[in-house]
């Protein structure tokens, strides 16, 4: 894990049960439809009272796969699954220039969501734009229907608590979204008994977290 917004990036040597991913689908809308596609992305969003950073956060799309994966690698951060089927990214742009300077990803499960690839260029953190970017996570998340967002993290784990990510096993997690390509990365790497997993619940008492954060 990289912090300074990095998520999820480390790698794990434990023994792992390679028969575990054996019914993982390829191709299966039925089962993981793509929920978050109809989701409204706002096509502006400025930084906070008093930042020095004015940005907008858009989705991406199939033509920005090389820009997040240089992105990325270029922080040392896992770049497997960019992109991939039943995952979305956003990207901060900073304005005027549209230089890149923030990411966030999200892997579909069938009834959770893993949060991955939390990126921003260290001289714009702490002006908003990562909370920008895990805000629109959890509004994205939340209109589609998710209850539960999952993140690995073994450095960070302070940071997302104030998010109100709680710990919990690892295998809570894989259980939620046991095909999300960054599970079945660590996986294929030798395990997960190395990782560290949290959960965020997205409603209070029937209300979206969203709202009250």
């Amino acid at each position: 894990m990289h912090m300074g917004f990095g998520v999820g990036d480390e790698i794990c040597a434990a023994p792992f049960q390679t028969g575990l991913w054996s019914d993982c689908p390829t191709d299966s809308p039925r089962i993981f439809q793509n929920r978050l596609s109809q989701v409204m992305i706002p096509h502006h969003v400025e930084g906070g009272e008093g930042s020095m950073v004015r940005f907008h956060i858009r989705e991406a799309g199939a033509a920005d796969q090389d820009k997040i994966v240089r992105f990325l690698s270029e922080a040392g951060m896992v770049i497997e699954g960019v992109l991939a089927p039943q995952t979305k990214y956003w990207l901060a742009e900073s304005l005027p220039k549209l230089s890149l300077i923030g990411v966030i990803g999200v892997e579909q499960g069938p009834e959770a969501a893993l949060l991955r690839s939390a990126l921003v260029v260290p001289e714009k953190r702490a002006q908003g734009v990562g909370a920008a970017l895990v805000r629109q996570v959890f509004a994205a998340c939340e209109q589609s229907g998710y209850r539960h967002l999952y993140c690995f993290s073994t450095t960070a784990g302070t940071y997302w608590q104030r998010w109100g990510f709680e710990e919990v096993p690892v295998a809570e997690l894989v259980s939620a979204v046991p095909c999300a390509p960054q599970v079945l990365h660590f996986g294929r790497l030798g395990g997960l008994s190395s990782e560290v997993a949290w959960r965020k619940n997205l409603f209070d008492d029937g209300k979206a977290v969203s709202q009250t954060v």
